[in-house]
C-alpha cells in the first residue's frame, strides 16, 4: 500500500473514532468516550508516524513511545 493511502487510512479511522467518542460524550459516557478519544489519538499519531518515516507504525498503545 502507498505511503499516502496508509495515511489516509489512519486518518479516516481516526475520524470515525471521534464521531464515536463525540457520541458517547454526548450520551454523559465520559469513560467510554475518554476511552475513544485516546484511540482518535493514536490514530492520528500513526497517521504521522508514516508520513514522516514512511514506515509502520508499530503495535503500541502507549502514546510516548511515539514521543
Amino acid at each position: 500500500m502507498e505511503k499516502q493511502n496508509r495515511v489516509r487510512f489512519w486518518l479516516k479511522s481516526a475520524d470515525e473514532a471521534m464521531e464515536v467518542m463525540e457520541w458517547l460524550f454526548r450520551g454523559k459516557k465520559y469513560a467510554d468516550s475518554l476511552f475513544y478519544g485516546q484511540l482518535v489519538l493514536e490514530k492520528t499519531i500513526k497517521a504521522l508516524f508514516i508520513s514522516r518515516t514512511d514506515k509502520s507504525p508499530p503495535f503500541v498503545h502507549d502514546l510516548v513511545f511515539y514521543y
